[in-house]
């Protein structure tokens, strides 16, 4: 097994130069078998209900580690059940559909059937072609934290990608960080997703990474692959906020929702370089008192503060260092555009940010 560190964007503006022909099927989770919360629905994991993928179940099967397919499908008081016990008020990014998969707790599991600090859960599929060494790719995704499942992110989740196929339940059980859910010997590539450590809980976050493979692979997971042990030891979790709705979550617990998953190949081998200068992330957005930029190179930026008129608000001159904290006390409550642009003014991102 080979351990690669990819760098997470959170905000990727050359999509241009990238092959639109996404290699995961039903990335978004609309194509369905039938409607996952219908009463007749007694689904045990690993029957495919979101075509394509093997282990997305209805939500009743939470307690038995699969990961779980959310619909609007559903009528709307079974929506506000789902809302007050499942997800919060989060909706799906587009479409009617999107998964969630439970990704910690410690030191037990609190919906019951087994031990939680062996086991993650993982969304599994077939890409519709392979991938090949010597090129490069574009993994994105939407993500959300339940405001109801959870109270912590994680630092950190995973993608492996392999040719074998695995049709389990969507349970990783893990032994001292060895997955045993992949076939012993089996010809896989490890990566570790940076950058989630400050996903929000009441709207999406996009994630985007660069792979580049080693080995032909026809297979994708993402998900937890790491025992709940070592990311307890290791603080490998965020505090994120307190959970809503109708759980009472007293332990470290995360669980994510996440849509639009797409892998698409990069055609155009200059913008990997543009996209590894696109490091920068603002938080937290919405903001209070301060406002963080982070992965600026040691350079002086301009950062400008419009409304949503695009009057100027706000201007200010910083240096660029690992974290930059801007001081946010003296702005109205309202939405705005936050950019940062060099002095010589070519602008670097434009980011709308609420208050």
């Amino acid at each position: 097994m080979k351990l690669f560190f990819i760098l997470a964007i959170a905000h990727l503006s050359y999509l241009s130069s990238i092959a639109q022909i996404n290699l995961v099927p039903n990335g978004g989770f609309e194509d369905l078998s039938e409607c996952p919360y219908t009463a007749s629905m007694t689904e045990i994991p690993g029957v495919e209900l979101a075509s394509n993928w093997w282990n997305c179940t209805n939500f009743n099967q939470v307690n038995y580690g699969s990961s779980n397919i959310f619909n609007l499908c559903v009528d709307s008081s079974l929506i506000q059940y789902i809302q007050n016990y499942y997800i919060g008020n989060q909706t799906p990014f587009q479409g009617n559909g999107f998964a969630g998969f439970y990704a910690y707790s410690e030191p037990i599991n609190p919906f019951g059937g087994g031990n939680s600090s062996l086991w993650g859960e993982y969304l599994s599929c077939e890409l519709t072609d392979n991938i090949y060494p010597g090129k490069n790719y574009l993994l994105s995704f939407q993500i959300s934290l339940s405001q109801v499942f959870a109270n912590y992110n994680l630092k950190y989740l995973n993608v492996a990608f392999f040719s074998d196929s695995i049709k389990s339940s969507g349970i990783s059980f893990i032994q001292d960080d060895i997955n045993v859910v992949f076939p012993e010997n089996a010809n896989y590539e490890f990566f570790q997703i940076s950058g989630l450590d400050t996903v929000p809980f009441n709207s999406w976050f996009e994630i985007q990474i660069i792979i580049n493979p080693i080995n032909v692979s026809s297979h994708i997971a993402l998900g937890t692959f790491k025992s709940n042990y070592t990311i307890f030891h290791e603080g490998e979790y965020v505090y994120s906020h307190e959970p809503t709705g109708l759980n009472n979550l007293e332990l470290p617990t995360t669980y994510y929702l996440i849509d639009n998953i797409s892998l698409t190949e990069i055609v155009d081998t200059t913008s990997i370089a543009d996209i590894n200068k696109a490091k920068i992330k603002i938080y937290p957005n919405p903001f209070d008192k301060f406002i963080s930029i982070n992965g600026l190179n040691e350079e002086d930026y301009i950062v400008k503060f419009y409304d949503l008129s695009s009057r100027l608000i706000y201007e200010t001159r910083i240096k660029g260092i690992e974290n930059i904290q801007i001081s946010t006390e003296h702005i109205q409550n309202g939405a705005y555009f936050l950019e940062v642009s060099s002095i010589n003014g070519k602008r670097i991102i434009t980011e709308k940010i609420i208050k």
